[in-house]
């Protein structure tokens, strides 16, 4: 009998990378996409965080000087939705620091929640340097209303003359209401007075996108000065006020 040669066990082939397990190339395919998910994140943290450090950063000041009783003054850049406190002094003076991205500060100086005067747009100072502000005065008044069958009269008192008012000025009465789809609405009857006269059917004909179900308005009175454009702003006051009916046609109904 010839010996045949023994065989053996057979050699083991070693795997080739396509042989791979599809749960290992699954997990490395995840920890790659998770570490580059969070190299983005940490940068964009880092970009946000310089962002805000920026613009936090008090770059310059406004100063100014208000006359007359003073609550509080904040500035205010309504483009970049910018709002801080000012630092305010026993005198009337007063100062707040400006972020860099400030574009169009102003200030505004309340002589109490429904009374202020709102600034011009100031010029932005220089990297670390101050911008003076004009002086101004606070002005406050009541608004009386007087009905007299098919008439309203609006009354208040003058805004003063002299340093922080007006050169020249005008006066505008705000009458705000709720409209019909929910928003607030408003409209302005100017005057060159200290007074203002209309009528009960011309006040609801400016009012027809009224909500019908609501008498409620709220009157605000202002005044500013006509030359100046963009110029500062004096509000005198607010107060609540309720919408008599509109007057009655010949016939019985309602004009």
């Amino acid at each position: 009998m010839s010996e045949s040669e023994p065989t053996g066990a057979a050699e083991p082939t070693p795997p080739s990378p396509e042989a791979e397990p599809a749960d290992t190339g699954s997990a490395r395919r995840r920890r790659h996409t998770w570490l580059a998910a969070f190299a983005v994140f940490s940068l964009g943290v880092s970009a946000l965080l310089l962002v805000l450090a920026q613009r936090w950063r008090p770059v310059g000041e406004i100063h100014g000087r208000a006359l007359g009783p003073l609550l509080r003054v904040s500035l205010v850049d309504v483009g970049r939705h910018v709002q801080r406190p000012a630092q305010l002094e026993s005198d009337g003076r007063y100062r707040a620091k400006l972020p860099p991205f400030a574009r169009e500060p102003r200030v505004f100086l309340y002589a109490s929640d429904e009374s202020w005067v709102e600034s011009k747009i100031l010029e932005l100072p220089p990297e670390g340097g101050v911008t003076e502000a004009p002086p101004y005065a606070l002005w406050t008044s009541p608004i009386d209303v007087a009905v007299d069958a098919d008439q309203i009269r609006f009354n208040w008192a003058p805004i003063p003359e002299g340093e922080g008012y007006p050169a020249r000025r005008r006066y505008s009465l705000l009458v705000r209401f709720k409209k019909d789809d929910g928003e607030l609405g408003e409209v302005s009857f100017i005057s060159m007075e200290p007074g203002r006269t209309t009528s009960l059917g011309e006040l609801h004909e400016l009012l027809l996108q009224r909500d019908a179900t609501s008498v409620d308005v709220t009157l605000e009175l202002r005044a500013y000065d006509p030359g100046i454009k963009d110029g500062p702003l004096w509000v005198a006051g607010r107060r609540p006020w309720k919408l008599p009916p509109p007057p009655k046609a010949p016939d019985g109904g309602a004009r």
